[in-house]
């Protein structure tokens, strides 16, 4: 059915397909070029919820985030024949499932993204605003294991010799040239967590805007900006190293 209004925004006429499962509604919404698929459950069916993709056409993103009405994330389960599995049900009504696309950086060799990092390191101390916002000296896109984040004191009080920064880019051109992203999560596999100060550390994600999207050079160091791209800082102490 050709919905005549938009049931998310009134301002929208005729730009949302519906189908009525009974269980629940699939919406196809067109929005300024931007397709938004999502599942809509009014009512807490008996049992879980399994939605199966053929994975063709212009649409190949999967499912994969299910909301409530209070916006909790419920866990979906990705199954090996691409059925997606909903059930933990315990929600607010309604629950929405929307698209899901999932994306790495290029393994060394680079040929469309990269993930690496970069550096500023002296042998003379400096203070934190000189390590911040000094030029970079060093950087590496091709090492197996990386700093995810890394800072060095010197024997002086509130001066330092050298910052890490980690720089991971990401190809998402899959998903379309309109396609909005409603969230997003960035995760990283830990090896290693040390803290030597006696104050705690937070790590904040921001947008980096490198020269090359796969290569990293020393300049990259200052193509960070101020665009914070996390809702939170993490404490260091609570990064997992076991996964």
């Amino acid at each position: 059915m050709l919905l005549e209004v938009d049931p998310i925004n009134d301002n929208y006429l005729f730009n949302t397909l519906e189908w009525d499962y009974e269980v629940c509604k699939r919406r196809l919404r067109i929005i300024e070029g931007r397709i938004h698929e999502r599942w809509v459950f009014d009512e807490k069916p008996h049992g879980e919820v399994r939605i199966k993709h053929n994975q063709q056409g212009d649409f190949r993103i999967k499912l994969g985030r299910g909301r409530d009405a209070n916006g909790i994330e419920l866990p979906l389960v990705v199954e090996d024949d691409n059925t997606e599995v909903l059930a933990d049900l315990a929600g607010v009504c309604p629950i929405t499932i929307g698209g899901e696309l999932t994306v790495y950086p290029d393994a060394d060799p680079e040929t469309n993204t990269v993930d690496g990092y970069v550096t500023r390191l002296l042998t003379t101390t400096m203070t934190w605003s000189e390590l911040r916002d000094g030029a970079g000296t060093g950087s590496n896109d091709s090492w197996e294991n990386i700093y995810l984040s890394r800072v060095r004191c010197s024997g002086y009080e509130d001066e330092f010799l050298q910052l890490h920064r980690s720089i991971f880019l990401f190809d998402t051109s899959s998903l379309g040239s309109g396609a909005q992203l409603d969230y997003s999560t960035f995760s990283v596999y830990g090896y290693d967590s040390r803290n030597d100060f006696a104050h705690e550390i937070y790590i904040r994600a921001y947008v980096s805007d490198p020269d090359s999207n796969d290569e990293l050079v020393d300049a990259d160091y200052g193509n960070l900006t101020t665009t914070t791209a996390s809702l939170n800082a993490i404490n260091a102490s609570d990064l997992d190293t076991d996964g």
